[in-house]
């Protein structure tokens, strides 16, 4: 991620951050004129007599759905609730849980959250696919046997964006800013050219009593015209996930001065072409310049737009997951960071491989941007959904407002909402199933690793070992301590690991020094060590207990921790000596006959589905800062 918008000497401008938020949080959207008037108009422009209240209406939607969605509902609401300068799906859960007992955290609006996360990593999947389709697909205009080679030079172009994720993408950052200025200046210079040479009276569509009448003449077809004008919002969510990077001015500077003027300009623009020349409804986009070398330009600078826009969106899902993983909602899996400076700047090349494979996959089954368009819709008008519904609850319970309120802004949010979902709903056969099935996958993996947690968890408390309780035995255990220092990753302050507890009763002896570090994962962004320092309290018999906390942004350092009070372990204590165990646990599933009264009562295959997780996913030594020598693993197993 880019640069971040923090305070102090040294901090980033507005201005500044409002540029480098052109590339990366209008990325999505700042591409989808390549596809979206067109596909709106393949739907009405059949007819040559409904051709000006088609366009008009179509442009009035558009004007209507950009500002409502994205001026209204994001920048002027949803931006607001931020936890801690954080935003995004995952900052709404953490919101929400803060007024949930710690037990319940698969409420009906966490389920609902995360189903929009699992949409938001399915959009991972389709918005490369689309936006990079559609710029390739501009070759075809020039000449008809490029036809052949759009779907293979599409594969190549992100088989190569996914092969250098894992080299990091600063240079590639550094682009982003000035390609897009190029690009936002472009589509709006096209749309005023076009405005100037054909019908000024496109501009009417600004009128909403346009979008009425088109959607009142135009009844039988009104649902499938508004699942593909939905498509003009795509990447909106990008707004408020991207929030603690750039902060709330920066981003609305760089709507409302450049991203906002040039989109509606540049569909303004397309319109007035068809208006002028109705047969380049099929293309509007690429058509808006002369055929010949302003069409390769544009098809040049529309295919860098493309990549920067799936490269933003291709961090986007490596910080969604990494975020899941630090709120315990999804395994660990093993995380890159290609940046010494910028911390934002990671790869998890699993995630990387999944999201290439399924890529270049839906170019080979789709083939076209338009029928992709069918799949595109129903990911973007969920997500916002799940967005307004999650955020009505966080107005009510963090931000205080009375419930007549939440039931304002709520109605407002879904007189928006719910007609773009439900028509792109009637896409369900025609390609919508795509982006649910992928979303319910990533769902299915979160809800069914969280409830497994649960279940292990409520394990461990029963056969919990009491500290206190154990520190009182040692006396007449009588055991042998030699010298050393053992580091035991631990989550629970009061109470001793089982196996180091199995292993003094057993065997008699213990490391002259026991360090129980007990890390504290926080539902915020960052931890400031200034204010949470890590803290150790010193314990009978050579124990002791350190706390450490981190938010689900930071990179833990076990190392860093223990060493800070390296003064306080003696003059015998030598840190280079200090090994580190964990306790690695592996789920066994017997017959049920054998299971507890409270055992976890999930399906077997959810079961069997966890055990696969828990088996395949990185510990804590892999998430952590930890030389691979220094650590030990433990592996204890469990039946639930």
């Amino acid at each position: 991620m880019p640069l971040k918008n923090t305070s102090g000497t040294g901090a980033p401008s507005t201005n500044l951050l409002a540029l480098a938020a052109l590339g990366v949080v209008f990325g999505d959207i700042g591409t989808s004129p390549l596809y979206t008037y067109q596909t709106a108009m393949s739907i009405v422009s059949g007819d040559p007599a409904k051709l000006h209240t088609a366009t008009l209406g179509v442009l009035s939607l558009l004007f209507w759905a950009l500002t409502l969605v994205v001026t209204v509902k994001y920048l002027w609401f949803v931006t607001r609730a931020d936890n801690r300068g954080e935003g995004g799906v995952f900052a709404l859960l953490a919101l929400v849980r803060k007024h949930l007992p710690p037990q319940r955290n698969l409420t009906f609006v966490c389920l609902l959250l995360l189903f929009g996360a699992g949409l938001m990593m399915g959009d991972g999947v389709i918005t490369p696919a689309i936006s990079i389709l559609s710029a390739i697909q501009g070759l075809t205009v020039v000449d008809g046997s490029f036809t052949v080679w759009v779907v293979p030079v599409t594969c190549l172009i992100l088989a190569l964006l996914f092969l250098v994720q894992r080299f990091g993408t600063g240079v590639l950052s550094a682009a982003f800013a000035p390609v897009m200025v190029a690009w936002f200046v472009t589509i709006g210079g096209l749309g005023v050219w076009q405005i100037a040479a054909g019908h000024f009276a496109v501009l009417s569509a600004l009128n909403p009593w346009r979008a009425v009448e088109f959607l009142h003449a135009q009844r039988s077809e009104a649902v499938l015209v508004l699942g593909a004008v939905v498509l003009c919002v795509t990447g909106a969510e990008a707004l408020y996930a991207d929030l603690g990077h750039f902060g709330r001015p920066a981003i609305a500077r760089a709507w409302y001065g450049l991203a906002w003027p040039a989109l509606v300009l540049n569909y303004f623009g397309q319109g007035a072409l068809v208006l002028t020349h109705p047969n380049t409804s099929v293309d509007p986009f690429f058509l808006m310049v002369p055929p010949g070398w302003a069409t390769y330009l544009l098809v040049a600078l529309s295919t860098a737009a493309t990549i920067i826009a799936s490269q933003a969106l291709i961090t986007g899902v490596f910080s969604l997951v990494r975020q899941a993983m630090q709120l315990d909602y999804f395994p660990a899996l093993r995380v890159v960071h290609t940046s010494d400076r910028m911390e934002g700047h990671i790869y998890l090349p699993f995630v990387n491989y999944f999201l290439g494979v399924f890529c270049i996959g839906t170019v080979l089954f789709f083939r076209t941007s338009s029928d992709l368009a069918n799949a595109y819709g129903l990911a973007v008008t969920g997500t916002m959904l799940m967005t307004t519904l999650a955020y009505s609850g966080v107005r009510h319970q963090h931000l205080g407002r009375p419930l007549w309120d939440v039931a304002a802004v709520l109605a407002l949010f879904l007189v928006v909402d719910l007609p773009f979902f439900v028509a792109n709903l009637s896409k369900f056969t025609k390609g919508g199933w795509y982006p649910i099935a992928l979303g319910t996958i990533a769902f299915i993996v979160m809800v069914t690793w969280r409830a497994g947690r649960n279940a292990l968890r409520r394990h461990v408390e029963r056969e919990r070992v009491s500290l206190d309780g154990f520190l009182k035995e040692i006396p007449d255990m009588k055991l042998d301590r030699h010298h050393g220092t053992c580091v035991y990753m631990s989550h629970h302050e009061n109470y001793m690991p089982v196996p180091l507890a199995h292993f003094a009763y057993y065997n008699r002896c213990l490391p002259g020094r026991v360090i129980l570090l007990i890390p504290q994962p926080e539902s915020v962004p960052h931890v400031d060590p200034a204010q949470e320092a890590p803290r150790l309290e010193k314990l009978d018999h050579g124990f002791y207990r350190l706390h450490a906390a981190y938010g689900y942004r930071d990179q833990p350092d076990l190392l860093v921790w223990v060493d800070k009070f390296a003064d306080q372990f003696g003059p015998d204590y030598h840190s280079e000596l200090a090994l580190f165990y964990l306790v690695v646990p592996r789920l066994m599933l017997g017959p049920a006959i054998h299971r507890k009264p409270d055992a976890w009562r999930a399906p077997l295959p959810f079961q069997r589905l966890f055990q696969f997780l828990l088996h395949n996913a990185c510990t804590e030594f892999d998430t952590c800062r930890l030389p691979d020598q220094r650590g030990v693993e433990v592996i204890r197993r469990f039946q639930l």
